[in-house]
């Protein structure tokens, strides 16, 4: 099952579809390449480099990180960086077991964790522990950079993604399905500032 409709994510101006897929009893969300993505990417000053670059250097993932302290958000990027993901919401205290566990299953260049301030650029309550859990992340993995993201706003709009899908109000409940949508929001947000624009 397919449900397909546009968001306005508060940081930009464009509309982009978002595709929601149900596969093996996860609900999963795609944040679906808008028309012309690959065209301009052909076009970037990337493409240059891409050609001369080996292969394993262009098929590695990026991986976004909305931290909780009960529950941890994952996100991924597609291989060739196109594309933004919903993968998966783990317990905070399994989240660093799983990464081992995925890095070593997949390619993942580096990380992008959440950095959680107020609306006003003050640090949230719950800052201490994500720059300490970036700190634990940075010593288990010290050949991946670990990059940090303003995460304004994306439970908000992960909440109202969820909302508008048109699933049932049961579903809209799992607390599990906001923290990973809001992952893919921290991802696409990093993505557009650094990859896609």
């Amino acid at each position: 099952m397919e449900v397909l409709f546009e968001h306005k994510n508060s940081f930009s101006a464009v509309h982009r579809p978002y595709n929601f897929t149900f596969s093996r009893g996860a609900f999963q969300i795609v944040a679906v390449a808008y028309r012309g993505m690959v065209f301009r990417a052909l076009k970037s000053k990337y493409f240059a480099i891409f050609l001369f670059l080996p292969l394993p250097q262009l098929m590695g993932r990026i991986l976004a990180i909305d931290f909780g302290l009960k529950r941890t958000g994952i996100a991924v990027t597609d291989p060739l960086k196109i594309i933004a993901s919903a993968l998966i919401t783990v317990p905070t205290h399994e989240v660093l077991a799983f990464l081992q566990k995925y890095c070593v299953e997949e390619e993942v260049d580096h990380f992008v964790l959440g950095l959680p301030l107020h609306r006003d650029g003050n640090p949230a309550q719950i800052a201490p522990q994500a720059d300490a859990f970036a700190e634990k992340l940075e010593k288990l993995f010290p050949e991946k950079k670990v990059f940090r993201q303003d995460e304004r706003n994306t439970s908000n709009d992960a909440k109202k993604i969820i909302l508008q899908s048109g699933i049932k109000k049961q579903k809209r409940r799992d607390k599990a399905l906001v923290d990973k949508i809001a992952a893919a929001l921290i991802l696409e947000q990093f993505m557009e500032e650094n990859y896609w624009n």
